[in-house]
């Protein structure tokens, strides 16, 4: 807006700057330098209105981007076949969930789940028959876990792992036994089993205490099918030892050949 007056008062041009003038002539100039002001105003104007453009473009992007957020990084830490977590993911929580535990000095359990003759059943049945056993499988764990804290993974191939913060060792096996229970159930037929006509678990884990610096690996888990004698694991460093952390190792005993006479009679 240009305004054309006869007032030279600064008052007056300050009201009218105030109001929303973008120019103010005291007398009319002639027509080159009127159009050349009309036109660099409208060349701020236009370049104000695509700046604005721009800005709310900017700000639809990031709104679309926070709601995005939350979904792509559900889909970064889960793995694609079963639905489950992924062995990224299984390492951050397991890592964040060891640290609290030594924090808090609560218990921290984590169990470490093997499909039995997996290849066999692959070379036999072929590889989609085995990733809809996989699936099930990995449904199976899920529903096995009853706490919100409580994480299963598939760490990869046949490999399966459940965090559970908070659960020591009889609540461990107390979990992995559902799991064994709820994959039995299932029934799958496996002709090259070496422990029967159906598909079977290994579950082995360990639960532990820890105690600060104590150091949170995979050496710490160790499967196994029957419990062994509690160790203490230690970890040495630049002349300071660590304080000693007692770990039990968890074992799962299977289903027996009489748990599927029993189903079938």
């Amino acid at each position: 807006m240009i305004v054309l007056s006869t007032r030279e008062e600064a008052k007056t041009r300050s009201d009218a700057f105030t109001a929303g003038a973008n120019d103010y002539l005291v007398k009319l100039p002639d027509r080159i330098e009127l159009i050349a002001r009309i036109r660099n105003h409208t060349r701020a104007y236009v370049r104000q209105l695509q700046r604005d453009e721009a800005y709310r473009a900017l700000r639809e992007s990031q709104r679309q981007l926070m709601e995005a957020n939350p979904e792509l990084q559900r889909l970064m830490n889960m793995d694609g076949l079963t639905g489950l977590d992924n062995r990224r993911r299984f390492d951050e929580y397991a890592q964040a969930q060891w640290l609290r535990a030594v924090r808090e000095h609560i218990s921290f359990s984590v169990l470490i789940i093997d499909v039995d003759d997996f290849k066999r059943y692959n070379d036999i049945q072929g590889h989609l028959a085995g990733d809809q056993v996989l699936k099930r499988v990995a449904t199976a764990i899920q529903s096995s876990c009853g706490r919100p804290a409580d994480l299963a993974a598939r760490l990869g191939g046949e490999e399966f792992a459940l965090v559970l913060p908070g659960n020591a060792a009889e609540g461990a096996r107390c979990v992995g036994e559902r799991i064994l229970g709820a994959v039995a159930t299932l029934e799958i037929a496996h002709p090259a089993a070496s422990t029967g006509n159906h598909l079977t678990l290994s579950v082995g884990g360990m639960a532990a205490v820890p105690a600060p610096r104590a150091p949170c690996s995979s050496s710490s888990c160790r499967r196994t099918r029957r419990p062994t004698r509690p160790s203490v694991s230690a970890r040495t460093g630049r002349g300071a030892r660590a304080r000693p952390c007692l770990t039990t190792p968890i074992g799962v005993d299977l289903p027996s050949a009489a748990y599927y006479r029993q189903r079938r009679d």
